[in-house]
């Protein structure tokens, strides 16, 4: 038996996942593309089967299908990671979460400009995306990753998704003695954030 990656392995015979063999997997052309997906030369493939609705032809993967979590410093080498990323064919660009569902379009993406970001989010000429769903007051043209919870654009602070009411982007910055990859606080000239919640401003900010 050969194992390809944490999902797949293969023998002279068929292809497995998880060590069930994928019956309708052509082991001649059959190829692992990430953390995530597969395809060989009629299907693609994710851990529950065959993505049906995908162009194996043209399917090709936009990242490496897994992302850091928060907590990896603690964890064993397969818990470290959240198994989920971006790829497209010649029709869609598709986000897959290996824990909830199989792959899904990510509506009105363009392909051409379409890029992937860290921290889940993506975006194109005209959107940014989280978790492959439109945040809909971000602006993609100045649109900026700040840490693994925060991003802004010229208007807006945003905890993931969400907007994050009051905070000039312009002066927010992140804070803490954890490190700032990772962590929940932050600040502007009026107020402090943890998460999308508000405080006033408290003194010394050292103790934070």
């Amino acid at each position: 038996m050969e194992k390809l990656n944490h999902i797949w392995s293969k023998d002279h015979q068929y292809v497995y996942c998880n060590n069930s063999k994928v019956l309708k997997a052509d082991i001649q052309t059959f190829r692992v593309l990430n953390a995530i997906f597969a395809k060989d030369t009629h299907h693609v493939f994710y851990i529950e089967g065959i993505a049906h609705g995908i162009d194996a032809s043209t399917f090709i993967p936009l990242d490496v299908g897994k992302t850091e979590k928060t907590d990896s410093v603690y964890a064993k080498e397969f818990q470290r990671w959240r198994y989920r990323g971006y790829g497209k064919d010649k029709n869609h660009i598709y986000f897959h979460d290996m824990m909830s569902g199989k792959p899904r379009t990510v509506k009105g993406a363009d392909s051409e400009s379409f890029e992937v970001l860290d921290f889940d989010y993506s975006k194109d000429c005209n959107h940014v995306y989280y978790y492959g769903h439109r945040v809909k007051e971000a602006n993609s043209s100045n649109f900026e990753i700040i840490n693994a919870f925060f991003a802004r654009d010229n208007k807006f602070v945003f905890y993931g998704a969400n907007v994050i009411p009051k905070i000039n982007p312009e002066n927010f910055e992140v804070i803490g003695d954890y490190e700032s990859k990772w962590s929940f606080w932050g600040k502007d000239e009026h107020y402090l954030v943890h998460q999308n919640e508000l405080f006033a401003k408290l003194e010394p900010l050292e103790s934070i």
